[in-house]
């Protein structure tokens, strides 16, 4: 405003009339925009990561898949089961394998000998090597500790002239418990030989070749030795409460055909007039007079060795199986069918008959027939 000459000046009250400028809003706009811009921010990338977790799966919350081991095959599972009061002892054996003999020493050692029969050469003539094993026990009569039976061995087999420090002795212990003395330096064809003390018997046990020059740690043999040591890992004692089931059976005797028989104390035995041509007497041992039932029959109508040729064309397969110390045979059928025979040829224009009857789903039977067979003797 343009003041004139002589205007009076008027003089504002800035008490009354004043207002001050209004502040800048800017600062408040600058942090509004801030924020904004912060909680955009935020839901974009929480909206990309929530894309990225559908289109994507995640692993942290899948469970994975569970590989399963198979367990390694148990190769002894379908072997035969030998078991034997007298021995003391049991164990299983491959099928193609035969006992060779079960007898009773005349130095008071029971022995059973179990064979490869596969070890021999189809051309083999004359002192043919086989493969063996050897399973020994017998009564410590003096009450020895194992070093002096070891001693004691040792010296028969040198005439006394051998150096006990030259042998290797370890102890061997099964997977299933059992333990041995491990003895390596013997003279002759044994690998080793393993000695335990159980219910004061000695046992001892020793896989050998038997004949004479045959060189040792042939492959065949290396294999046999794995094999041993799969029949040794399924090796037991029979403790004294098992063989004393046994001792305690019933006997059933038939004099008039001269042999005697143990059965289960829960079984029976019946004795059968089949009036069968050839059939002299039958007795049926059963737990109820049903099957299974193992029947002993004595015939005289037909020779052992007419026997096996029938059974052979019957589809059986045919083991040399000693019964009461004297030669038998064993037939079985592969597949089962429910039946398994021994036979032994007492002399005297007769042969005994063993015929086990068993469901084939339930062969668990054959054992209980084994030990039926191994209390079986000729009274004659």
């Amino acid at each position: 405003m343009e003041l004139k000459q002589g205007q009076p000046i008027q003089k504002v009250d800035d008490s009354v009339n004043y207002s001050p400028p209004p502040k800048s809003r800017l600062p408040f706009i600058i942090i509004i925009t801030l924020i904004v811009v912060i909680i955009l921010g935020t839901s974009f990338y929480l909206g990309l990561n929530k894309v990225k977790q559908d289109t994507e799966p995640a692993a942290s919350t899948q469970s994975q898949p569970t590989t399963f081991i198979s367990p390694t095959p148990d190769p002894t599972e379908n072997w035969m089961l030998f078991s034997d009061t007298n021995l003391g002892a049991a164990f299983k054996y491959p099928s193609n394998w035969e006992i060779s003999s079960s007898r009773l020493r005349t130095d008071g050692v029971y022995e059973v000998g179990l064979t490869d029969t596969k070890y021999l050469a189809s051309e083999c003539k004359g002192d043919c090597p086989f493969f063996d094993i050897r399973f020994l026990s017998k009564e410590n009569v003096e009450n020895k500790d194992l070093i002096s039976i070891i001693q004691n061995d040792f010296n028969e087999m040198t005439g006394g002239y051998g150096n006990l420090a030259d042998l290797k002795i370890e102890d061997l212990e099964l997977d299933n418990g059992t333990k041995f003395t491990k003895v390596i330096g013997f003279p002759g064809g044994a690998f080793y030989y393993l000695y335990a003390i159980k219910d004061n018997n000695v046992f001892t046990i020793y896989p050998t070749i038997s004949s004479t020059g045959v060189q040792l740690n042939t492959k065949k043999d290396e294999a046999n030795l794995q094999t041993f040591n799969q029949i040794l890992s399924t090796f037991q004692f029979l403790y004294q409460g098992q063989t004393d089931e046994l001792n305690n059976w019933p006997i059933y005797t038939n004099s008039e055909q001269g042999y005697s028989v143990k059965y289960p104390s829960d079984w029976k035995v019946v004795e059968r007039n089949t009036g069968y041509t050839g059939e002299l007497s039958r007795a049926t041992i059963s737990k109820n007079d049903t099957s299974p039932f193992l029947n002993i029959i004595t015939r005289n109508d037909i020779s052992k060795d007419d026997y096996q040729k029938s059974r052979i064309v019957a589809g059986f397969n045919v083991e040399d199986v000693p019964v009461s110390g004297v030669s038998g045979l064993k037939f079985t059928q592969n597949p089962t069918q429910g039946e398994i025979i021994w036979i032994v040829d007492p002399g005297k224009s007769r042969l005994i008959e063993m015929i086990g009857q068993f469901d084939p789903s339930t062969p668990e039977i054959i054992n209980t027939y084994k030990q039926i067979i191994s209390t079986f003797k000729l009274t004659e």
